[in-house]
């Protein structure tokens, strides 16, 4: 349960709200679950590369084949070990849970370049 849930419960637990004002809070926040793992990596006058893929296809992938690496392209597997990201660690982390709400997993941004990995 998310902590804006319990927050609200605990509100009507300690008679803050009462039962319609709950629900209508709770009806009300309901979270955005993450649906989609993503890879970006912007260059300043390079190629940039936006990578969005299901995450029950990453976690089917990553238990078959042991890695996503071949479906993800080449060039963003370089730049990412360029800044010391190995996909394929990030997604074993994910295997065991996939966090509920939109997260931002590996961020690098410099001058002249940025990578994004994040869960949306």
């Amino acid at each position: 349960m998310s902590d804006n849930r319990l927050k609200i419960l605990k509100m009507l637990e300690e008679g803050k709200i009462n039962a319609e004002e709950a629900y209508k809070l709770l009806s009300s926040s309901k979270e955005k679950k993450a649906h989609h793992l993503i890879i970006r990596v912007k260059e300043e006058g390079g190629e940039n590369v936006n990578v969005k893929i299901p995450l029950n296809l990453a976690k089917t992938i990553t238990k078959i084949v042991g890695n996503i690496k071949g479906i993800i392209p080449e060039e963003t597997q370089k730049k990412l070990k360029e800044k010391g990201v190995e996909i394929s660690d990030i997604l074993e982390g994910l295997s065991d849970m996939i966090p509920e709400e939109p997260t931002t997993l590996v961020e690098v941004n410099s001058d002249d370049e940025s990578v994004y990995i994040g869960v949306e």
